[in-house]
């Protein structure tokens, strides 16, 4: 993200803005630490640059290398699990996706403020909102559809096509392919957020005549009053690119016809289950034009034996990896040394692993996901 010169120049704006000498900053999902270097050139105290991943070692030199690394505290945990010696007065993330709505993002960026800002703090970003338009994009309508079309196999694909139109597409659309005004479907105060989830209707009368291919969808970003950037249609592009919800098949849009859709994002575990139900209403006494029920559960569905798994009736039972998994965490349970763990592995499930080696593998990796 550090290449995406519109998102670093507005990020660098906003803290110079927040960042005073002696401020205290916290880095959330510091990646390389970019954020933490620029904290620290503006004057902050200290950074706390919490990021769970092993990049951090790439920040350790980073910081060494630039003059700072007394002053950043690299902190390699989930950031639910840190606890911090003082209070923030500058919290600074960026855990988007191609939108807002994106993994544990928001939940990552609530508890930072109730547990990491001191109550006079800032929060960057301050605020996103997620905006809609109807979209004729042909290319990028048959681009999403094309591998699972019959002629490059000669097989009927129709079932494999149909999962394409219940995804969240990564696309190009220009600008010109955006055939109805915008509309905000709903807005991310972080400062007062506490659900992850969103949904909302948004509806337009169509003034030309098109054929409808689906929404594209965007964010525009305040980061300060008056900082920000958008990926949305005629801004420069951005690392975040823009989102394509196609509709089942297109639709021949006519003056006065009337679009509803209810739009909703819930955010299920680790990932969030997008729904997209659309109406296309002609004008009396035509009627319905066009109406689909979209969701990504229809774009990856679940096989029979995973819908058996989830009925609360189901006795549940640990396959031989699950196994594994209860061997080696009963032994971190009781503070086992990861070697002799790597061997009594080996020895219970020789069939599993050709040599001990293969068992620390395992071990090792049950170890950095699970571990203290």
């Amino acid at each position: 993200m550090i290449a995406d010169e519109v998102r670093m120049a507005a990020h660098r704006a906003a803290m110079q803005r927040a960042v005073r000498q002696d401020s205290v900053v916290v880095d959330l999902g510091a990646g390389i630490g970019v954020m933490s270097l620029i904290a620290c050139q503006l004057g902050a105290r200290r950074v706390y640059a919490i990021e769970p991943n092993d990049v951090v070692d790439v920040v350790r030199e980073l910081a060494a290398a630039n003059g700072f690394g007394d002053r950043i505290q690299i902190i390699q945990e989930p950031a639910e699990r840190v606890t911090l010696p003082e209070r923030a007065d500058v919290v600074v993330s960026d855990l988007r996706g191609i939108l807002p709505l994106y993994g544990q993002h928001i939940p990552a960026l609530v508890d930072a403020r109730q547990r990491f800002l001191a109550p006079d703090g800032v929060l960057i970003p301050q605020r996103d909102d997620i905006r809609v338009a109807v979209v004729s994009a042909e290319r990028a309508y048959s681009e999403t559809r094309r591998p699972w079309r019959g002629g490059a196999t000669g097989f009927d694909m129709s079932a494999a096509e149909r999962m394409t139109t219940n995804q969240l597409a990564r696309v190009r659309i220009a600008a010109d392919g955006v055939i109805t005004p915008e509309r905000t479907w709903t807005s991310i105060d972080y400062q007062t957020v506490t659900s992850p989830s969103a949904r909302g209707t948004v509806s337009w009368t169509i003034e030309s005549g098109a054929v409808g291919h689906g929404l594209r969808v965007w964010f525009d970003a305040t980061l300060a009053p008056g900082i920000g950037f958008s990926n949305g249609p005629g801004r420069p592009e951005t690392i975040y690119g823009a989102v394509f919800l196609p509709w089942s098949e297109p639709v021949s849009l006519a003056p006065g016809d009337a679009i509803v859709v209810a739009l909703s994002a819930d955010l299920l575990g680790q990932e969030y289950l997008w729904r997209w139900d659309t109406v296309v209403t002609a004008a009396a006494p035509a009627g319905v034009k066009a109406r689909f029920r979209q969701s990504t559960f229809l774009g990856a569905p679940l096989g029979a034996t995973n819908l058996r798994r989830r009925n609360p009736e189901n006795v549940a039972k640990l396959s031989v990896e699950g196994r594994i998994a209860a061997f080696v965490l009963e032994r971190m349970g009781n503070e086992r040394r990861l070697g002799d763990i790597a061997r009594d592995l080996h020895a219970q499930f020789p069939d599993r692993f050709a040599d001990q080696a293969a068992a620390l593998a395992e071990a090792a990796a049950l170890a950095s996901r699970y571990g203290a």
